[in-house]
């Protein structure tokens, strides 16, 4: 049964924004995608594409002008801390590499392969300026967001196991999560009547009073080029 819900997701580390609102409805179609690969086996794996597993999501929809999108906000940051400064490296060890090389453990190039029959060992070079071996040094913002609200349109049981935690989907929110950001250490789904309206905190394909133009995804899979369009976006989601 589907019923106006407020969801909170309490966070326990430092979070990496991204430069587009986080919609709740990209979290429950990627919960859902996963929770239904892991129900499968080789005999009833999926014969079409992956995306499928998500075109019925359990929250509810709305059309206007032949556009439609699911009835859930993005997710509102309502509890910051301090604002800081990580810094991020890689770096390429180009003598383990020539090792491997060397050892017949690295498929190498025609190049590589040409300088060193003709007895040019140090001809065939290891880009570490660009390329998959491109050495790194980078700066990124983090800030302590402890609480991110959302709210929908959508059924509660089914919400809960896909998105606590505890199931193992959404486990972290934002960016760089495989280093530990944005950590999520629990969640609290409760039905709530500002729900009925509060949904519409996200882009819209149709504009609404006191939102702005945006080119940006209007529907999982938001990183998607065949969801993105023209849409609308209230500014306090940015």
């Amino acid at each position: 049964m589907l019923a106006p819900l407020k969801i909170t997701f309490h966070l326990d580390t430092p979070m990496q924004r991204s430069g587009y609102p986080i919609h709740l409805d990209a979290l429950v179609a990627y919960a859902q995608t996963h929770a239904a690969l892991a129900g499968m086996d080789a005999d009833n794996a999926p014969t079409g594409m992956l995306r499928e597993l998500a075109e019925d999501l359990p929250l509810a929809k709305t059309e206007n002008n032949d556009e439609w999108v699911w009835k859930a906000s993005a997710l509102i940051p309502v509890s910051f801390g301090e604002k800081s400064v990580r810094m991020w490296t890689r770096k390429t060890n180009p003598y383990d590499i020539a090792r491997r090389i060397i050892a017949d453990k690295v498929e190498i190039g025609v190049r590589t392969e040409n300088a060193l029959k003709a007895g040019k060992p140090y001809a065939g070079a290891i880009d570490t300026a660009r390329g998959l071996l491109k050495n790194m040094h980078e700066f990124y913002p983090v800030e302590e967001i402890h609480q991110l609200d959302a709210w929908c349109i959508g059924d509660i049981d089914l919400l809960e196991n896909l998105l606590a935690p505890e199931s193992g989907w959404i486990t972290h929110i934002g960016k760089r999560t495989r280093i530990g950001h944005g950590r999520v250490k629990t969640i609290q789904i409760e039905e709530d009547e500002e729900a009925l309206e509060k949904w519409k905190l996200r882009v819209l394909p149709w504009p609404e009073a006191g939102y702005e133009p945006i080119q940006a995804g209007l529907r999982p899979p938001y990183w998607a080029v065949e969801t993105r369009g023209l849409g609308y976006c209230p500014d306090s989601l940015f």
